[in-house]
């Protein structure tokens, strides 16, 4: 059974797996368009004694995650630049089991990963020339949210396909 979020985004395949979340191709079944989706990744099992001092410190270390990531979300929101994929919904997802997942969906954006860039470059062999390391990086800031002279920067990856 496919997977659906908000009874209309679509979870297709993973993209990308970071600390906090992981982010999915997914499709907008409403509006016929392919997006991003991001999700707060579940909590790992808290210990036994749900009392326990261990268990009170990892339930608050998940509500400071949670909160961060949606004051992440209100940011990434508000920034218009084209390095930086626009956020079309955020909602929050009640499992059977009563857990609860944060999720956020976002312009699916096109291109390459640096990752990718330096696999395909071969560099394992002869390292690329400073040319090459400093034309990247020119292309990395001139679309980062920072360039633009903007005092906030999140964690939210932009992903790229």
């Amino acid at each position: 059974m496919t997977e659906l979020l908000a009874g209309r985004y679509r979870l297709d395949g993973l993209l990308g797996r970071g600390g906090m979340s992981e982010v999915y191709y997914g499709y907008d079944e409403r509006l016929d368009r392919r997006v991003a989706i991001k999700v707060l990744r579940p909590p790992a099992d808290a210990p036994a004694a749900p009392d326990s001092p261990e268990a009170v410190e990892i339930l608050d270390a998940l509500d400071r995650d949670r909160k961060r990531s949606l004051r992440e979300i209100r940011v990434t929101a508000q920034l218009e630049h084209p390095g930086t994929p626009a956020v079309y919904d955020t909602g929050v997802e009640s499992a059977p089991d009563g857990s609860t997942r944060l999720w956020l969906v976002m312009q699916l954006l096109r291109g390459s990963t640096l990752e990718a860039l330096l696999n395909q470059a071969g560099y394992e062999s002869s390292p690329p020339s400073v040319a090459w390391a400093a034309a990247i990086a020119a292309q990395i800031a001139a679309y980062s949210p920072t360039s633009t002279g903007s005092t906030s920067c999140t964690g939210t990856s932009s992903p790229a396909t």
